[in-house]
């Protein structure tokens, strides 16, 4: 049962880095995805219908580990540097996302563009912290404050910026098609950047001691993500947009995959005396994942004028 209650965690996680790393990916990007004003407007709208089901992933994983592992509480409190900001960021974002249609003022929706970008971009850049401090072991606040390892999270949250707002240009190529050009442009322009990023920084962490002492199999799982960011250059080349949008999901998700599944045999270790819990949450799952494909289904079609606009 803890097997698959930890399984179910990096399922969740994985998921929340495809699904809602596209709208951090758009947040990143929005300046140079769309001009202001309608155009914006649009490439917003392609976020709107599915972002409280995005992150909805991110929250009922939350609420997996409250439940279930009671000893992440220690993570939490070490992982400050990446939490405390992220929250903040996370809170920011949504907030730009609900208030820029809540008065007709273009100095008003600047304003909370901006606050959605800087959400989005300090989010993903938290979560690069707090994955860069999982591969160290976890340290006291991730690492920073020792010379040697200090630059190893940080750089790790410019991968995860990289990489996310990559694959938020890739979606928007394929569900904005008046956004599609500007979208390629930032595809082709970011992917290598990033990969090659990705790259060099796997390799580099495997001359710190504390990210091999937490190795195991699954670490070769971050490899994927060059790859389907090289994958999703490739595509867009071939004009084969939503092939794109596919190698920069695999991409999305392989560092999460990557470093929670270093960590797996420990998270079931660590797993309470949670049995009612499992049962309800993996009876619950199939009805979770049927209720996020259909509501993809219903919102599958490109973003045009004559689409509801949510904010």
């Amino acid at each position: 049962m803890h097997t698959a209650l930890t399984a179910m965690l990096l399922l969740l996680v994985a998921g929340w880095f495809v699904l809602d790393g596209y709208g951090l990916g758009t947040g990143i990007l929005l300046r140079w995805l769309a001009p202001p004003g309608r155009p914006r407007r649009r490439v917003l709208t392609g976020v709107g219908p599915v972002l409280l089901a995005n992150e909805m992933w991110l929250v009922a994983a939350a609420g997996l580990v409250a439940g279930a592992f009671p000893a992440a509480e220690r993570v939490l409190a070490a992982a400050w540097p990446a939490v405390v900001p992220g929250l903040a960021a996370w809170v920011l974002r949504d907030a730009g996302l609900w208030l820029r249609g809540r008065r007709d003022s273009p100095r008003w929706r600047r304003c909370w563009e901006s606050g959605y970008a800087l959400g989005s971009l300090v989010f993903a850049f938290c979560w690069g912290l707090l994955l860069g401090g999982l591969a160290l072991g976890l340290p006291p606040g991730l690492g920073l404050g020792d010379p040697g390892t200090a630059w190893f999270a940080p750089v790790c949250g410019l991968v995860v910026v990289g990489v996310l707002g990559t694959h938020g240009a890739a979606v928007t190529a394929v569900r904005v098609p008046s956004a599609a050009a500007r979208a390629v442009k930032l595809v082709e322009r970011l992917a290598r950047p990033a990969a090659a990023l990705t790259l060099p920084v796997a390799l580099a962490g495997l001359t710190l001691p504390a990210v091999r002492a937490q190795l195991a199999p699954p670490a070769a799982l971050v490899l994927l993500a060059p790859l389907g960011l090289l994958y999703a250059r490739r595509a867009l080349a071939h004009r084969q947009p939503k092939r794109a949008t596919a190698g920069t999901a695999v991409a999305a998700a392989a560092p999460a995959l990557a470093v929670l599944g270093c960590a797996a045999p420990q998270l079931a270790a660590a797993a309470g005396d949670s049995t009612v819990l499992a049962v309800v949450l993996l009876a619950a799952a199939p009805v979770v994942l049927a209720h996020q494909g259909l509501l993809w289904w219903l919102f599958r079609h490109p973003v045009t004028d004559r689409t509801v606009a949510f904010f």
